[in-house]
């Protein structure tokens, strides 16, 4: 079979059909009659500047064609096994982009901190609450907790509301 040397449109679109159904271009180009020197040939002269018709067009339409093959690909997927989908398509976590799959390990991170924070703020009204009868005990406490290495890291930084009694930090 002899295989076009200059464009040929008819060729080029048959290819680009074959391109969004998922065929691999080299292969697609070949089962339009497209021999691989012409259709790389037909790409590097869409590639030059300033690059000139018909290979412009057919480069563009080349990367929209592989678009739309993988778009259909992640569809397919997405109806079939969404959750696979969400864990491995292009919603998954990134480091430099958090997913669809689940919140980042930082939003998660932060909502326990603040979690913690408010269950020792809970925590330690409920011993002031408790050693109120007993201001000497409720000082013994306070003097405790200002003597902590880590005190100042465990008080809730959103709220900024002052701890019980029993610990006042640099007041």
């Amino acid at each position: 079979m002899k295989r076009p040397r200059a464009f040929a449109p008819q060729k080029a679109a048959l290819l680009l059909s074959y391109v969004r159904q998922g065929g691999f271009p080299l292969v697609a180009a070949e089962a339009a009659g497209v021999s691989a020197d012409a259709f790389e040939r037909w790409l590097r002269r869409g590639e030059e500047a300033p690059a000139r018709e018909p290979y412009r067009g057919f480069h563009d339409s080349l990367g929209q064609a592989l678009a739309q093959a993988r778009l259909l690909a992640e569809l397919a997927v997405a109806k079939k096994d969404p959750k696979f989908w969400l864990i491995s398509g292009p919603g998954r976590d990134l480091p430099a982009s958090p997913g669809w799959a689940r919140p980042s390990a930082a939003v998660v991170e932060a909502d326990a901190a603040e979690d913690s924070a408010e269950h020792l703020h809970q925590t330690l009204q409920l011993v002031a609450t408790s050693l109120q009868p007993h201001p000497e005990a409720s000082q013994a406490v306070t003097d405790a907790l200002d003597r902590a290495p880590h005190i100042d890291k465990i008080r809730n930084p959103t709220s900024r509301r002052k701890l019980p009694c029993i610990y006042r930090p640099n007041e």
